[in-house]
């Protein structure tokens, strides 16, 4: 989802690397994601339902499916300010 995996990272720490500039910024997008959906969700467990249910926005797709692109979360976000403003999804 972010461009490495959990093993990865812990290699990274313990040969006390940083992190590649790409792999950061796909964490940071994906924080901004996750603080508009859980504000607007309210639960870790409404977002998942939401991220894993097929969706006509995401091409029949759920949005898990974009996630690990910048587009798709900037579509995810717009579509959570769509839903907060009463536009329907």
């Amino acid at each position: 989802m972010i461009g490495i995996n959990t093993r990865d990272i812990g290699n990274y720490k313990k040969g006390g690397q940083l992190l590649n500039i790409t792999v950061v910024e796909n964490i940071v997008e994906l924080a901004k994601v996750a603080t508009v959906c859980l504000h607007y969700f309210g639960s870790v467990e409404r977002w998942n339902r939401w991220l894993n249910q097929e969706s006509i926005q995401f091409n029949n797709a759920p949005p898990l499916a974009v996630i690990h692109t910048i587009r798709g979360r900037e579509l995810i976000k717009k579509m959570i300010v769509s839903l907060q403003n009463g536009y329907a999804a």
